[in-house]
């Protein structure tokens, strides 16, 4: 029967303890792995975790801030639309723009149409005053010229005052405020100065308009009011 000899059942020896050594590695790789994917998990999760007050918080703020273009469109107060958004972000720049008109509301876009007619009859009789050296009949004629005389609606050319109405009319109808705003600043000075209370109102329905678009824009975009 052969006989192995010592080196050779040392080499058997160490050949068995590196397999050994080889299966623990592998072992242990192994459960470092699963220990790695576990952790990143968890990771995960808890930031999804963090995310999600701030993504409530995001709702909740488009939710507001819709009931509040909601409520300024409609030209009556929105006190109670502005304190759930002030309620929700505090520093939004719009509860502090809004704040000042909130109580009373702001002009609907249909009511300053529905006032352009009288307004846009005052400046025209604010610009073609009678001339004071006129007689009284003639007086009378023009003024009663000007009460008669029909005032032209639509995209109307020219740089008459009844032309620079029509197109203010024109644009008021079809929603551009601020090309209204931009025709009146062509007017003469008389009449601006009979008819700035309704401008005022129409600067400030475009402002108001501008400060909660702006607030929704931010919100959709995912950026910190």
């Amino acid at each position: 029967m052969p006989h192995c000899s010592t080196s050779e059942t040392k080499l058997a020896q160490a050949d068995e303890a590196l397999a050994a050594l080889k299966g623990e590695i592998a072992g242990n790789a192994s459960a470092l792995t699963e220990t790695e994917t576990r952790l990143a998990e968890r990771l995960a999760e808890a930031e999804r975790k963090l995310e999600e007050p701030r993504t409530d918080v995001e709702m909740a703020k488009a939710i507001a801030l819709t009931a509040l273009k909601s409520a300024t469109e409609r030209g009556g107060p929105f006190m109670a639309e502005l304190d759930a958004l002030a309620s929700i972000s505090p520093d939004d720049p719009a509860v502090a723009g809004l704040r000042p008109h909130a109580a009373t509301g702001v002009a609907s876009r249909a009511e300053l149409v529905r006032k352009f007619g009288d307004v846009a009859d005052t400046i025209l009789a604010a610009i073609h005053q009678p001339d004071p050296n006129e007689g009284i009949g003639q007086r009378l004629l023009s003024s009663a010229l000007s009460v008669v005389k029909v005032r032209p609606v639509g995209n109307v050319e020219g740089a008459t005052p009844e032309a620079i109405l029509a197109r203010m009319e024109d644009k008021l109808q079809n929603g551009d405020l601020k090309g209204a705003a931009l025709e009146w600043e062509s007017l003469p000075e008389a009449g601006k100065a009979v008819s700035t209370e309704y401008v005022s109102l129409l600067k400030t329905r475009i402002d108001i308009e501008a400060l909660v678009g702006d607030a929704l824009a931010a919100v959709v975009s995912g950026k910190k009011g």
